[in-house]
């Protein structure tokens, strides 16, 4: 929908998020999993690895099994606050097709993206999917190529925990295309 110099400004928006505290970070992990997470984990760093507009990923090390994980938490009201942009790019959609003449229903494609959206706001499914990529692609042949290992009992709506994984983003990939 948007030019490409204006997606590329939104997506260093979406990188610069300053993250949420340690303190809120903890109450939700304790909260949606039940859990304390003394118990649960030898380690948790105070500080996020990741942090991005929906959430802020953590490392750990589980107190049971001694395995590195990744604890990705979802920042508080997120919901509300992804309803709210998609409110408003919804009301914005006809202006901008009308005065750029574009024969896409544009109500109709923030519509569909914004269920897609909204759906990827509920760990559950990601940690359904996460797991069935790995699954295919190893069915393929393709076993170098996967996702972390999702760890079931540490997982819920708000909050994912997987193995972790040593990498880097692609965008800092210096890779050859």
């Amino acid at each position: 929908l948007l030019p490409a110099k204006y997606a590329k400004g939104l997506t260093g928006l979406q990188d610069a998020v300053p993250p949420f505290s340690a303190e809120l970070e903890r109450q939700v992990i304790e909260s949606e999993l039940d859990i304390s997470i003394d118990d649960v984990f030898s380690e948790l760093s105070l500080q996020p690895v990741a942090s991005a507009s929906i959430g802020q990923v953590y490392r750990g090390r589980l107190r049971r099994t001694g395995d590195e994980v990744a604890v990705k938490v979802q920042r508080p009201a997120v919901l509300s606050k992804v309803a709210l942009d998609l409110h408003m790019l919804r009301s914005l959609a006809p202006i901008y097709q009308k005065s750029r003449e574009i024969n896409t229903d544009l109500v109709a494609l923030v519509d569909a993206w914004g269920e897609g959206f909204v759906n990827e706001l509920d760990y559950r499914k990601e940690a359904k999917y996460t797991t069935e990529f790995s699954k295919a692609m190893k069915e393929r042949g393709l076993g170098s190529v996967f996702a972390p290992e999702v760890v079931e009992e540490l997982s819920s709506q708000h909050v994912l925990t997987t193995k972790w994984v040593d990498g880097q983003r692609l965008a800092d990939s210096d890779a050859d295309d």
